[in-house]
């Protein structure tokens, strides 16, 4: 319970941060909504797979490292105003 107080104290800064005006609220919104059906998707994969606890352990690590790599090549926009984020 305590890890998700990390991303959530700064998710608003990294969506400010990352994306344009113009579309901060849509990409903040599709952020969040997209991740809903992933409960779902989680017990089907676990119900139809021989071993699922390891294909739901591959796909979130593999979902992790790829968090890691967007994350790490995201610009670096401390100097720039919010509104001329582009």
């Amino acid at each position: 319970m305590g890890g998700i107080q990390f991303s959530a104290g700064t998710q608003a800064a990294f969506f400010a941060e990352s994306l344009p005006t113009s579309m901060r609220y849509t990409g903040s919104a599709l952020g969040m909504t997209f991740g809903a059906p992933i409960p779902f998707l989680a017990a089907w994969i676990f119900q139809n797979t021989e071993n699922g606890t390891v294909a739901l352990t591959a796909i979130a690590l593999s979902i992790v490292v790829l968090s890691m790599i967007a994350t790490m090549t995201l610009p670096e926009r401390f100097k720039q105003k919010l509104n001329e984020v582009n």
